[in-house]
Formats: C-alpha cells, sequence, structure tokens
C-alpha cells in the first residue's frame, strides 16, 4: 500500500481516528508521518492527534474535515483559527464557540466570569456577583495557589462589600 499523502513511497505508519462516528483510517510513508508531527513518543500522541490527525486527513479526506470543524456561520472561522490566531472573526463567533471559549477562559483565569477592576465608566453600574460567589473564587483561587489572583478577588470582595454597607447607611 502507498502512502496516501505523497503516493509514492510505501505506507509504514498507520493512524486511526474516530470522527463523527466514522472510522477513518490514514496510511502513510515514515516521511510523511516525520513531516506531519508523528515521531513523537507514545504518551504525548492522543493530546496531539485531534489537531494533527484532522490535518493530515485533511489533505485526502477534505470533505472529513470541514465536517470535523465546527464553523461561525457568518465569517466562516473555525476553533482552530481562533486557536491559532488567537482572534474571533465577528461578533457570532462568540456564540458559535461559547462552549470551547468557556473552557479556555476557565482553564486560563479560574472562571468564566469577569472578575476584577472595571473601566471607570462602567463602575457606576450592578455586580452581577453576589459576596459569596467572590467568596468561593477566592477560596480556589488559594486552593489553586493563584495568589495574585486571589488578592485581586480579596480586594474585589473588600470593595463590594464597603460599596454594599455604604449603601446601607
Amino acid at each position: 500500500m502507498l502512502c496516501e499523502i505523497c503516493h509514492s513511497r510505501p505506507a509504514t505508519v498507520q493512524l486511526t481516528q474516530i470522527v463523527n462516528a466514522q472510522k477513518l483510517e490514514l496510511h502513510m510513508c515514515q516521511r510523511c508521518a516525520e513531516e506531519h508531527g508523528f515521531t513523537l513518543p507514545f504518551a504525548v500522541l492522543p493530546h496531539l492527534l485531534g489537531g494533527l490527525l484532522l490535518k493530515a486527513i485533511s489533505q485526502t479526506h477534505p470533505e472529513v474535515a470541514s465536517e470535523a470543524l465546527p464553523r461561525c456561520p457568518v465569517c466562516g472561522h473555525c476553533y482552530r483559527d481562533v486557536e491559532r490566531t488567537g482572534l474571533l472573526g465577528c461578533a457570532e463567533c462568540y456564540n458559535t464557540f461559547a462552549e470551547q471559549l468557556r473552557t479556555l477562559l476557565r482553564r486560563i483565569h479560574g472562571s468564566s466570569k469577569h472578575i476584577g477592576s472595571r473601566p471607570p465608566h462602567l463602575r457606576h453600574q450592578v455586580v452581577t456577583q453576589s459576596p459569596d460567589e467572590i467568596r468561593k473564587a477566592l477560596e480556589e483561587a488559594i486552593a489553586r495557589e493563584e495568589y495574585e489572583r486571589a488578592a485581586e478577588l480579596r480586594d474585589l470582595l473588600r470593595d463590594l462589600l464597603r460599596q454594599a454597607k455604604g449603601s446601607d447607611q
């Protein structure tokens, strides 16, 4: 069997992935496998296979690759574009990739809700988080040893309680 990418060398590497309940197999030569990053130790391959295999499959089965990546109906960006550039294509991308963005924000910031300073012209708006929510986030930040984040949350909680105390008088 020949490599499905270069069509010139014998296929010595076989990759299998399930996409949209379909089993996809890609047979490639050692050189093409190396060019697509499949020479790493097997312990890290499961984390990389999704994107790398999809990229390799897209060369031989473009119809599957386009189905596997959800795209924004307005601008056509896929989440892979967002990951690569760090930019969303349009306002609808926020809705299209909402779950991935929520996961990303939780991983980066520890929460998908904004907690922290606001520009002066927005400070008069009502804070949607209760002191209990902020306390919980503070405890979680301390447990994760994110002390800078914990200090921000502590200050926010202190300001919120001070504002509440001032409005009660």
